[in-house]
């Protein structure tokens, strides 16, 4: 806990103007939620521009530091990722972080609000070795409902706003060499690397959320695959994070 609040205190607001919205939504007793939000609180963190909405300020911080996974986003050695893909990108925690450090980024994200925060994140730093796709991975081409939420957008969701999103597997990009694939896609975890059985060959490590219902098959699925657990952490009551390797 206390890490986590030293490293709010690395967060600068980029202008007096942000330092005073930061100020306002972080203590103002009556709040809303938009997260179509395009009033932006802009701040520099690890020596990145972030965009985060105004409206949302407190989620957003959260999810630009890791809070609810933070071990976690200790376990990727960015500087050491030639290629990374991305499965549930939301506003960039670790697509910023990967091209930041050079890698060749793939980012999917099918919200289409977080979406146009992400393009934004990514703009603003002038990485050009991200490429961003509004897409849903999943184990087919097609299109589906997309359930709407502050927290946990998802293809099986079940909130009254839903879209239609298109759905790719990440075997049509045909990636030759995967350092690390992270998957977070709020319960289509099995489907994102059912779609991605020839991937999967030639990946190195895989970062995923899996629920809990589903640990037995995803593990069963990478096993076979050739992959091993390295770490593990459960980070909430319903979900844990694992990373996998292959076995050399």
């Amino acid at each position: 806990m206390r890490q986590k609040i030293l490293e709010y205190t690395k967060i600068k607001p980029l202008s007096i103007i942000d330092s005073a919205k930061m100020m306002v939504r972080l203590f103002k007793r009556t709040r809303y939620v938009k997260e179509d939000d395009s009033k932006y609180v802009r701040v520099k963190y690890e020596g990145m521009i972030w965009n985060l909405r105004y409206s949302m300020l407190d989620y957003d911080l959260g999810i630009l530091l890791g809070t609810h996974e933070y071990c976690v986003l200790k376990w990727v050695n960015f500087k050491d990722i030639g290629t990374f893909v991305d499965a549930g990108a939301y506003i960039g925690t670790y697509t910023l972080r990967a091209a930041k450090y050079g890698a060749i980024v793939y980012s999917f994200e099918p919200n289409p609000y977080s979406f146009k925060l992400l393009t934004k994140n990514v703009k603003d730093n002038n990485f050009t070795n991200a490429y961003l796709y509004n897409l849903a991975l999943f184990d087919k081409q097609s299109e589906m409902d997309f359930s709407i939420s502050t927290v946990g957008s998802s293809l099986f969701g079940n909130s009254e706003k839903k879209i239609r999103v298109k759905t790719v597997t990440l075997d049509s990009f045909n990636l030759k060499n995967v350092d690390m694939l992270k998957v977070d896609v709020e319960d289509a975890e099995i489907n994102v690397i059912m779609g991605a059985n020839k991937t999967l060959e030639n990946t190195n490590q895989i970062l995923i959320e899996v629920r809990r219902s589903h640990l037995d098959t995803v593990d069963k699925i990478l096993n076979e695959k050739g992959f091993s657990e390295k770490r593990r952490a459960n980070t909430n009551p319903t979900t844990t994070y694992i990373l996998y390797e292959k076995i050399k």
